[in-house]
This record gives structure tokens, sequence and C-alpha cells, in this order.
């Protein structure tokens, strides 16, 4: 196999009237291919270093500049004959103003990392970085230098503070307005009760049953915004006690079956032959998910059916996953909407708003119940 070898050859003279020269060949061979190895690795080094989106700069213990890849010349505007061994506090200083300047004193400097640091000449927030490289005497041999432009993230976090405090307002509000509210709404469905009791005429009786259903609707309205404020603040937890589902089962399909058959609907109920008597779970905070999902179903159905059923898709010696499915064949969801309908305060249409009524916080509740006590994996809402 051909092979390129390299020779150093060395001529010696014997005497000054030059009677003969001695030659001496070494073979060099070994140490070209590494020296070519070491220039491969140094430009694969180079190319990494530019391809860094970061200021990138190596500096010697003089403060000059030994090297400083693509993005630093884009950020100091320059080329290298203007960098290389130039002083690196100097450009600093020129581009970032006293703010950039840093005293370096290379034998006592440390390592050192500068977080979030806002520099107006530029109007840029960045994280700078020095890391030191000594040699085998414990000298400082070179600086790297590494500047982070971070003014977007920040920025970005800044937004993010923003917003997460007027949630924390608009919450605080919220809760505060709900419990004002609830108190006199209390007195006023308690008094509307009473003065069902005593004699009426039909008009009265009439007025009496729209005062009650008023008032019912607004406390309901007042108590969802008061779980979604303590749902947003973090301040919910549910609560796992041992209840009997198939009661439960039974008193929801008992209630829903009649509001069904007032609107002339048809209402259907099954439950799985294999379902427990009892589990452990937030039985209060279930009910309030079906309610508020059947509910929904009747309200937006005009003629058909509801349709409830309970299955255990899942069960070992230690949980037990139930599937809720309800069905109804009104109105439906586009399936432009079903990545909204679930948001606070959303429907799907203001027509339907006007027509059906409600605020769109009963799904919104719905959801993040769920996902509080564990579930939503296997939800599924079907478009129409």
């Amino acid at each position: 196999m051909d092979r390129e070898i390299f020779l150093l050859i060395t001529a010696t003279r014997l005497d000054k009237e030059l009677r003969g020269t001695v030659l001496r060949l070494k073979d060099i061979t070994v140490f070209k291919e590494e020296e070519k190895s070491i220039k491969k690795h140094l430009n694969l080094l180079k190319h990494t270093i530019d391809s860094i989106q970061d200021i990138i700069a190596i500096i010697k213990p003089d403060l000059t500049v030994e090297l400083l890849n693509k993005e630093g010349y884009k950020f100091f505007d320059s080329n290298q004959n203007n960098v290389i061994d130039k002083k690196w506090n100097q450009l600093i200083e020129g581009k970032l103003g006293k703010e950039g300047l840093l005293n370096y004193q290379a034998a006592s400097c440390k390592d050192r990392f500068i977080r979030k640091k806002y520099f107006p000449k530029i109007d840029k927030y960045m994280d700078w970085y020095s890391k030191l490289i000594f040699d085998e005497k414990g000298n400082v041999k070179f600086i790297i230098e590494r500047l982070v432009d971070i003014t977007t993230s920040v920025k970005h976090e800044e937004e993010l503070n923003q917003d997460k405090g007027l949630n924390i307002l608009q919450n605080e509000f919220l809760r505060d307005m709900s419990h004002e509210i609830r108190t006199p709404m209390n007195g006023i469905i308690g008094l509307v009760e009473l003065l069902g009791d005593t004699p009426l005429n039909d008009t009265q009786r009439e007025y009496i049953d729209m005062l009650r259903f008023t008032t019912d609707r607004f406390l309901s309205l007042v108590n969802d915004i008061l779980d979604l404020s303590k749902i947003q603040a973090g301040k919910f937890e549910p609560i796992n006690d041992k209840f009997n589902i198939l009661k439960l089962f039974k008193d929801i399909t008992h209630y829903f079956k009649l509001q069904a058959n007032k609107k002339g609907l048809d209402f259907h109920y099954k439950i799985n032959d294999n379902m427990p008597h009892s589990i452990i779970g937030d039985m209060d905070r279930l009910s309030q998910v079906l309610f508020n999902i059947i509910g929904n179903s009747i309200k937006f159905t005009e003629k058909g059916y509801i349709s409830l059923e309970f299955e255990v898709c899942y069960e070992d010696d230690e949980q037990i996953d139930i599937l809720f499915s309800v069905k109804d064949t009104g109105i439906g969801i586009p399936s432009e909407n079903i990545d909204t309908v679930f948001e606070s305060f959303n429907q799907v249409n203001l027509k339907a708003s006007r027509e059906y009524g409600g605020t769109g916080l009963g799904l919104a509740i719905s959801k993040k119940l769920v996902e509080l006590m564990g579930g939503g994996n296997k939800s599924k809402i079907t478009a129409r």
C-alpha cells in the first residue's frame, strides 16, 4: 500500500574547506501525521465553536483576545483583524458601556456567573459566564468567556408574571364578591321558600316558582365561581372517603329521569354487573361533575334521549378506574370547538348562550375537578 513518508535532512560541514558533508536523515512521518491530526481537530473545534449561537471568546492572561467565534464578531460588528490581540475589557466597554466593564485581575480572577444582567446601552439581558483554564503550575492560561442573550426569555417571563398577578387579583376579586353575594342570596332563597308555604293564588304561585328558579340558578353560578377561584388558587383538595357508588348512581338517575321526562325526553341508564358497591373517592365532587355533564345534556337536547352508563374499565387490588359515559341526541359540539369548550367562560356560540343560558363555567370546573381527582386520561368528547 502506498504511504507518504516525510524525512528531515540535516547537512553538517566537516571542515572549513568543505572537504565533505555529513547528511543525517530522520523519518518524521509520525510527527507529520500527528500534526495533521491536530490541525484536523482544531479545525473541527473552530467549526463547532462558530456554530454556537452564544458569544464565545478565549482571552489570554493579559486580557487580549486569542479567539472569538462568529457570533462574537457579529456582536462586536467587527472582523478578526479588529478584534484579535485587542484588550477584551476595552471591547466590552465599547459595546456594553460601563455596566459591561469587568476589571479582570488574571492572577486572582475566579470563575464567575452573572445572571440576568441588563445592559441599557444595547437594551438586552444577558447571562455571563467566565471560566479559568490553568496550566500545570497553577497559573492562569486562558479565560473562556461566554455571553448568552436571554432578552426574549426574560421578557416572556415578565409577561407570564404579569398575567399570573392579574389572575391572582381576578381570582381574589371573584372569591370575595362570591362570598359577599352568597350570604344575602341564601337569605332571599329562605324567604322565597317561606313565602311558598303561605296561601297563594295561581298567579302568585307562578311568580314564586319563577323566583325560586332564578335564585337557584344565580346561587349555582356563585358556587361555580367560588369553586373555580379555589381550584385556580391551588386551595382545592379532593376528600377521599368511602361511599356507596351504587346508591349515588340510583339517586342521580332518579333525579335526572324526572328532569328529562319534564322535557319529553327518554332517560336511559346502565351500570355494569361488576361494579363494586363501595369505592373510595370524593363523592360530592363526582356528583358535581355528573350533575354538570348530565345537566348540559338535558339543557341542549330538545328531542330524543339522554343515556348514562357506569363501566369498570380497569381494576386491581389497589385501584379501580370507572368510565362515566353520557350520551344525548342534542345539538352536539362542533369539532373545531372541542379544544376550547372546557375553557372558563367559553361557550360554543353566542346563539346557544342566549337560547339555552349558562355561563360556560360548568365544563371548565368539571374538567379541573376530574384532573384533580386523578382522572381524565380516558375522557372523550365526541363531536357532531
